[in-house]
């Protein structure tokens, strides 16, 4: 009796050790996708689009990613994720290093905070989604028109909002896409592991 107490004692430590193998695969995979996405997001944004030719629209594909992000992701990867994809596009913008990292930190956590709230509830739709994705794209606008403010920096020429508020729309389209495909993966990721994990238990 004893021994086999002992079994099956030692049986619910395997199965512990070897069902969290997944779970970590799965979480490296995910944040090895995000960081692609954020990355994919910043090569259309200013390697593709540009290419088109077309200057009086300027959506901004990073705010996309990160808001998307946000909304599936907990609030530490999204204040990371914000912050490497403001930082990314401070890089390449020639203006003072940290607008858009700091920026873009406070709307990812402010994103995530609201996405967890218990109102909110377990689903987004597009509407709701669209709604913080935008959302999201206008207060990262105001942080940006207040933070040059603060430190002195050349305010922002009238064009330039123009083309911002021309790219809203593909901006929140972008997020929605975004968003739908990571909910997906986030779904099918999750429940893979967890049948897997059972099925191995039971075998055993």
């Amino acid at each position: 009796m004893l021994s086999s107490g002992l079994r099956r004692d030692h049986a619910q430590v395997r199965a512990r050790r070897y069902s969290s193998l997944p779970r970590r695969r799965t979480s490296g995979w995910r944040a090895a996708g995000t960081v692609f996405i954020l990355v994919a997001a910043f090569f259309v944004q200013t390697i593709l689009f540009p290419m088109l030719g077309i200057e009086a629209v300027a959506p901004d594909f990073v705010m996309a990613a990160v808001a998307a992000i946000a909304l599936v992701r907990g609030i530490v990867p999204a204040t990371l994720h914000g912050a490497a994809g403001g930082i990314l596009q401070d890089s390449f913008s020639g203006g003072l290093l940290g607008l858009n990292g700091f920026s873009k930190t406070l709307v990812a956590f402010g994103i995530s905070r609201i996405r967890e709230d218990p109102l909110v509830g377990p689903s987004l739709g597009v509407t709701a989604s669209s709604l913080l994705i935008l959302a999201g794209a206008l207060a990262d606008a105001v942080f940006l028109w207040g933070l040059r403010l603060l430190t002195g920096s050349p305010p922002v020429p009238a064009g330039r909002w123009v083309a911002f508020g021309l790219g809203l729309p593909f901006t929140v389209a972008a997020g929605v896409v975004i968003f739908r495909a990571s909910t997906r993966t986030e779904r099918s990721g999750r429940g893979s592991p967890g049948s897997g994990a059972r099925n191995t238990h039971e075998q055993r």
